[in-house]
């Protein structure tokens, strides 16, 4: 007489409660949207002031190219080394990607303090008509931005040395490199409404 044997029961799923895998990524995004959003806003202020705001800019009111066009510049080589970032933790290449965001984190650094000395050699003050209270405005949000960023991209070099942004785990890289790019475009949509659009 053959004897079944039963077949083992598997243990249940812990009931323990998983934080979502991409919420780094949805929050970052959202950040990323509405720095837009806000640089959006202040363009669409700009663009119906200069209509009505006769002259526009004021009398007398000069800005530099020149300081406009390295800012623009400063991001753009940015842009490319976060870019860089990620691609190589793909790869598992680690100390690449190291140094990818460290460059990044250093040309947003220099971003901000470029930004800095514009704005503080601009030679009037934020209250003495409409287009300068709205420069100083944009000038402030596209700071506070990269210096978002910044921070964002310190996380995920962090993430990067700690072997958790490697390989298939890119999330938090890829997360990092999309708000970046997002402070981008609304940083040249900026240069384009202030230096080129005159």
């Amino acid at each position: 007489m053959a004897t079944t044997t039963p077949e083992p029961m598997l243990a249940l799923p812990s009931a323990e409660r998983r934080q979502p895998k991409n919420l780094f990524s949805v929050g970052v995004l959202l950040g990323g949207v509405g720095a837009l959003m806000a640089v959006g806003a202040l363009l669409a202020a700009w663009l119906n002031l200069s209509h009505f705001d006769k002259p526009w800019p004021p009398k007398g009111v000069q800005i530099s190219n020149y300081a406009g066009t390295m800012l623009t510049l400063t991001l753009l080589m940015s842009s490319a080394t976060v870019e860089w970032g990620l691609w190589s933790a793909r790869r598992n290449l680690r100390k690449q990607a190291v140094t990818a965001y460290l460059m990044t984190i250093a040309l947003g650094l220099a971003f901000l303090n470029l930004l800095w000395f514009f704005g503080r050699r601009l030679g009037f003050g934020v209250a003495s008509s409409a287009f300068a209270t709205l420069l100083y405005t944009m000038l402030a949000i596209s700071g506070i931005a990269v210096a978002v960023a910044v921070g964002v991209a310190i996380a995920a070099t962090a993430r990067v040395l700690g072997h958790q942004a490697l390989g298939a785990e890119v999330e938090s890289a890829r997360a990092a490199g999309w708000f970046w790019q997002a402070v981008v475009v609304a940083w040249i949509l900026v240069y384009y409404m202030v230096w080129m659009s005159k």
